[in-house]
């Protein structure tokens, strides 16, 4: 909970050295858990979505040397085979700055939003390769 008493997310874990409630807690934020329950109750289990990509965040240094003009965004090192990544086109070496028109911060938030789509889940990504988009 925040300060006004907003759900921001629940507690998952705890990693404690004597067992007890003192040490590194984990939380699922409340928009993934949002998600998770809808699909909890029409499915009865989680189907997260899934892309088959490998990446890394895009930074200044990655960005000048790929010759990519973007700041932020996922940069794709891996894309495993017979994927739907691999179906539908993307490539190692490609940039996604855009998944359904909104802009990508990084390749961690990337992640975190395809896996609160069902599985299955059409989406628009935005993508630069070869420096261009």
């Amino acid at each position: 909970m925040n300060l006004n008493g907003e759900l921001i997310g629940i507690n998952t874990a705890i990693l404690a050295p004597d067992g007890g409630n003192i040490g590194i807690g984990f939380a699922i934020p409340s928009n993934m858990v949002k998600s998770l329950t809808a699909q909890m109750v029409q499915y009865g289990q989680v189907k997260r979505g899934e892309l088959g990509i490998m990446g890394t965040e895009l930074n200044s240094e990655l960005a000048q040397a790929m010759k990519v003009d973007a700041q932020r965004g996922a940069f794709v090192s891996q894309v495993m085979p017979k994927s739907s990544a691999a179906k539908a086109g993307i490539k190692a070496g490609d940039v996604i700055v855009t998944m359904n028109g909104k802009a990508i911060s990084s390749f961690a938030s990337f992640r975190a939003q395809i896996g609160t789509l069902p599985a299955g889940s059409k989406m628009s990504l935005g993508i630069i390769r070869d420096g261009k988009r």
